[in-house]
């Protein structure tokens, strides 16, 4: 199994860094999350420009027909800036419209969201915690029409969407997707506070929502909760990767720059040790997470074990470096002005995207049969 990225992959990553470190670097989240801005559609545009909103679109739809392996150099560059845009729920979004068995009823949609004109978020999060068990968020079928109410939370960059594909519950007890305009009648939201503003989190309503008999999304060869929950997982443990990242260099950079008894603090043996132990961790995370997505990808017997090992480790070891790191600036990394107080921020939300550790324990458990009450970590 092959863990590297082709050359296109690789190109891919470059531009889109390079979009990053050139207009929208980490200065411009702090400014996004000091001003209490809701979207940036300077930045949207540009990441249409580069193509980013139709990676995992069908070409007949005016996509480019990629795979969940070409987003992953996006949301690990995008972890690692700490881009303030619904990259990850726009394209899970669009996956699933994309992958329906009625995807044909979505296609100008679709061209939309390729284009960068319109944006899809996705509400799967109730107010239970669970991300795949719609049961406050109710759908009644009528003769020409569905009804719609309920409650998602956590629901990402709503202000700056035109539409939502909703996880909700059938009169039968299913559960199914629907993609609500957000601009229909009935529909509401609120900003929630969170520890990250960087990610704008909403709480969104629905009263009485009528939903066209097309806007419920029909499955196809793969259940599409599954594969919302695939998708999320997995691009999650890549933005650690890239967040990880840009720690480590932050950290290596200012131990070789901040000098104590008239030498670099990197000379000591304590800071290289510490330095090589976050390099470690770095690289676990990564083989892990490319190999999870690879497993999602080809759809192998083993992907659970893969995608629930890969989730637990990597927002575990993101959190624990990036405390690290603050740890090696001193008292200078606690202030507000650095920017290591950001990367813990989304460490803490990582840690409860698609699934908190505890769910995916529960899900390795499930897998080798075994007792999981004494292995849960303390996340300190």
């Amino acid at each position: 199994m092959n863990l590297s990225f082709d050359e296109q992959q690789e190109m891919m990553r470059k531009s889109f860094k390079r979009f990053l470190e050139n207009r929208f670097p980490v200065e411009k989240a702090r400014a996004f999350m000091e001003e209490k801005r809701e979207y940036d559609r300077d930045l949207w545009k540009g990441i249409a420009e580069l193509g980013i909103t139709a990676i995992l679109v069908d070409e007949e739809y005016g996509g480019l027909g990629l795979t969940p392996i070409d987003q992953l150099v996006i949301q690990e560059e995008a972890g690692r800036f700490l881009t303030p845009a619904p990259i990850k729920a726009n394209a899970i979004a669009s996956s699933l419209l994309n992958s329906a068995a009625n995807a044909t009823s979505y296609r100008e949609v679709l061209q939309e969201i390729c284009e960068g004109n319109k944006i899809c978020t996705l509400g799967m999060m109730e107010s239970s915690g669970k991300w795949d068990e719609p049961s406050s968020t109710q759908v009644r079928e009528g003769s020409h029409h569905y009804i719609l109410n309920g409650t998602k939370i956590s629901v990402p960059f709503v202000a700056m969407c035109e539409y939502v594909v909703v996880l909700a519950q059938g009169e039968k007890g299913n559960a199914d997707f629907y993609l609500v305009p957000i601009e229909q009648e009935g529909v509401s939201y609120r900003r929630l506070k969170t520890i990250d503003p960087t990610q704008p989190w909403y709480e969104i309503t629905f009263k009485n929502v009528e939903l066209k008999k097309d806007a419920k999304l029909n499955n196809g060869e793969i259940p599409l909760i599954e594969r919302a929950l695939e998708l999320g997982a997995i691009f999650t443990c890549v933005e650690t990767v890239g967040g990880m990242e840009q720690v480590l260099d932050l950290a290596s950079a200012y131990a070789k720059e901040r000098e104590q008894f008239g030498k670099p603090i990197g000379s000591f043996q304590a800071i290289k040790h510490k330095l090589a132990d976050m390099l470690v961790g770095i690289e676990k995370t990564k083989a892990l997470s490319y190999y999870a997505a690879l497993e999602v990808v080809e759809q192998t017997e083993t992907k659970v074990m893969s995608m629930a090992s890969a989730k637990v480790l990597s927002v575990g070891i993101y959190h624990s470096l990036v405390r690290e790191g603050i740890q090696l600036f001193g008292g200078i990394g606690y202030t507000w002005e650095h920017d290591m107080h950001l990367y813990l921020r989304r460490s803490i939300v990582n840690q409860t995207e698609f699934g908190d550790v505890r769910t995916y324990r529960q899900k390795i458990k499930k897998v080798l049969d075994l007792d999981t009450s004494n292995l849960l970590v303390e996340m300190k």
